[in-house]
């Protein structure tokens, strides 16, 4: 019942094709992240061995992008156990782990998989193709977590959707988030979204207004994140 409820929260098509505040969402796009945590054999310390590691990481995930596999990828800021991230597309779930399972820090034990998929509307967001000249650069990363007040009256439900996914689509609008939708097959994580924001903080305020996360039905949780330019499309 929670799940449900967090997943219509975020994006649903039947309720937004009521409202003329914004697009109902359409032709749902599958995609699998690839989150790279620090595994356990990693270390600090930098080294000949590491070095090369990490060069062949790089270009298994180069490789990837020119199979048509990854959409985009780059690194998190900080220094917490979530290292990166890679968009893959694939046909599912475990065949996107078997992508990334061959990535040599994978095999090294320096990186660790989780994949969590989400689902994006193709009239709402796009990917471009990756090239190598694009610019780096900073980007907000997050999820909207199941919150502590999932569930409530069939009514206040429908009220919230709707008023989530207009702010949603005026983020969209302004250019603001640049990718996102609802996760597929978990418990906890209801939503991914990408903004084009340079500030952690900044991201976080305005997602605080948010009727989802003001209600109670999400959290957010935030990355500062380190990605191509020009590869996601939100306008």
């Amino acid at each position: 019942m929670k799940r449900a409820l967090a997943v219509a929260l975020f994006l649903t098509a039947s309720a937004a094709a009521a409202s003329q505040r914004y697009p109902a969402p359409a032709d749902m796009q599958t995609i699998h992240l690839a989150l790279l945590y620090r595994g356990p054999s990693a270390t600090k310390e930098s080294t000949p061995e590491a070095q090369k590691i990490q060069e062949a990481h790089l270009a298994h995930i180069t490789k990837l992008a020119k199979e048509g596999h990854a959409l985009i990828a780059g690194p998190f800021g900080g220094d917490g156990d979530l290292r990166g991230v890679i968009f893959l597309k694939a046909a599912s779930a475990d065949a996107a782990r078997a992508l990334e399972a061959d990535d040599p820090a994978v095999k090294a034990g320096r990186l660790r998989i989780d994949i969590v998929s989400f689902t994006t509307p193709g009239n709402w967001f796009s990917f471009g193709p990756v090239k190598d000249d694009l610019p780096m650069r900073q980007f907000v990363f997050g999820f909207l977590n199941v919150g502590p007040k999932p569930i409530g009256t069939p009514e206040a439900n429908a009220t919230i959707l709707d008023d989530h996914l207009a702010n949603l689509w005026s983020l969209r609008q302004a250019g603001t988030m640049v990718a996102g939708g609802p996760t597929t097959g978990s418990q906890t994580r209801a939503g991914v979204i990408v903004m084009s924001i340079d500030s952690v903080d900044k991201a976080r305020a305005l997602l605080q207004e948010d009727p989802s996360v003001k209600a109670g039905r999400t959290v957010v949780e935030l990355y500062s994140w380190y990605a191509a330019d020009g590869i996601m499309k939100g306008r």
